[in-house]
């Protein structure tokens, strides 16, 4: 390129030059362009001959070119070795519009005067992609109701945002108060320890990517917020080594105080029907001991309606007193098979002529207990409804998110489908209504969903989502 500084190995540099992926020209004090290499070709998508007679009109309009000459005027005011960047856009032949970062350099003056400069030309359309990237990343950080910070992997502090709306952290401290510090400044060493056994957890897991415990945050005043903590590690540097975590932090106050009254509830509920039960069951068991007597005196009829009756009322006792207590979560459950159990709880039912079926098997956690109960229930509601020769079936979902259980009765109406679930509710002579709302607190307190739909055989489907499978 004959308008670089000639010091003999001109073949050099122009090798060099044409070399580099970047485009390079030299543009003389004429506002033409002397040289041009390859790589600026075929950025632009121009002929050589085009670009060399137009310059650099032919992709910047007036005002970048403006721009341009204002930053070439302060690099002769400062220094004529000085280097300058310029950000433009590259109208390409196509009609594209490229982002550009334009590296300036001078070419050395004679006598004061500007002789031109050189121009390497580099495409930043990934590296603006990835700043608008970023960006987006920071809009959405910072529009969460959440709060949202990294550490190192010594615990220290290094970013964090407030939940949206909010110009403090969580624990009432400004951003800058607590970058750079430990994190222990916003927790308790017991909260501390257990993040750091979680984080070590995952660092060992080869599946996990990610965690989450409940703690309290800290504030400058002492106060202690329950929050729970998701977190995930940050990517590892080239040489593998573990470079922190990223984490996000809810606050969960409001949870936790309907988690108490919704205990509380529970508490005074359960504590009423057993008094309840208690208060009903004395004078019943005196009128069963009674009606007894009765009976080995007397062949009547109006005794045995009596003792359904009696019968009657033991079973609403018992419903009831069922009832107060499915509310409780589940606690500690246990990987139960779902045929084995289906059978066991068909077994203590009152089948009849009803036969019951299954399409495949599955493990599921849960309440060995509880769950039995609940199959109860669904096959002597799917018996009183269907008949006695009704067939009633168990099995896995399709898509493994649950199971569920089947029958083919009479099924029942989309309008009724949500009320049926209510204490009371009940379209079969001498029901308690309480069978099917013991079903769905036995649900809840597994965390399950359940729902209903048409069977396959035109009967009733109950359907239970959000099982966990063994």
């Amino acid at each position: 390129m004959p308008d670089l500084p000639d010091d003999g190995q001109d073949g050099d540099y122009e090798r060099l030059v044409e070399a580099v992926g970047d485009g390079v020209y030299v543009l003389g004090p004429d506002a033409t362009f002397h040289d041009i290499n390859e790589s600026l070709v075929s950025m632009s998508g121009f002929d050589r001959a085009e670009i060399l007679d137009t310059g650099p009109w032919l992709w910047h309009d007036d005002a970048e070119i403006e721009r341009f000459e204002d930053e070439l005027r302060r690099l002769l005011v400062r220094d004529e070795r000085s280097v300058a960047s310029v950000e433009a856009t590259m109208e390409t032949a196509g009609g594209d519009e490229i982002p550009i970062e334009v590296t300036l350099t001078l070419l050395p003056t004679e006598n004061g005067q500007y002789q031109g400069h050189v121009g390497v030309v580099r495409d930043v359309s990934e590296r603006k992609e990835r700043e608008r990237e970023l960006q987006r990343y920071e809009t959405t950080v910072r529009a969460m109701p959440d709060e949202v910070y990294t550490l190192d992997a010594d615990g220290v502090v290094t970013s964090i945002v407030p939940p949206a709306g909010s110009t403090v952290t969580t624990s009432g401290h400004h951003p800058d108060k607590l970058v750079g510090r430990h994190v222990g400044v916003m927790m308790d060493d017991e909260d501390v320890a257990a993040g750091r056994a979680r984080i070590k957890r995952l660092l060992q897991s080869e599946d996990r990517k990610t965690d989450s415990f409940e703690m309290e945050v800290v504030t400058k005043d002492g106060e202690r917020i329950p929050h729970e903590n998701h977190f995930a590690l940050l990517p590892f540097d080239e040489d593998g080594r573990f470079q922190g975590s990223v984490g996000v932090l809810r606050d969960i106050s409001e949870r936790r105080a309907r988690e108490r009254e919704l205990e509380r509830q529970n508490e005074r509920l359960e504590e009423f029907a057993s008094v309840v039960s208690h208060d009903l069951r004395n004078p019943l068991n005196v009128a069963v001991g009674y009606l007894e007597l009765l009976q080995e005196d007397y062949d009547d009829d109006r005794l045995d309606r009596l003792a359904d009756s009696h019968e009657r009322m033991a079973t609403i006792v018992e419903d009831v007193l069922t009832l107060a207590r499915e509310g409780d979560d589940v606690e500690d459950p246990d990987p139960v098979a779902l045929r084995a159990m289906a059978r066991q709880a068909w077994a203590t039912v009152d089948s009849k002529a009803a036969t019951l079926g299954a399409t495949g098997d599955v493990t599921v956690v849960a309440d060995d207990v509880r769950l039995q109960r609940l199959f109860e229930n669904l096959f002597r509601n799917a018996i009183d409804h269907g008949g006695a020769d009704v067939t009633v079936t168990v099995g896995p979902l399709a898509d493994e998110s649950g199971f569920y259980v089947a029958d083919d009765g009479p099924g029942i109406p989309d309008e009724d489908r949500e009320e049926v679930f209510q204490s009371g509710y009940t379209a079969a002579a001498g029901g308690t209504g309480f069978g099917l709302a013991i079903v769905r607190r036995i649900a809840d307190a597994h965390g399950w969903d359940v729902r209903i739909a048409d069977g396959d055989s035109g009967g009733a489907r109950f359907e239970f989502t959000g099982v966990e499978t063994a």
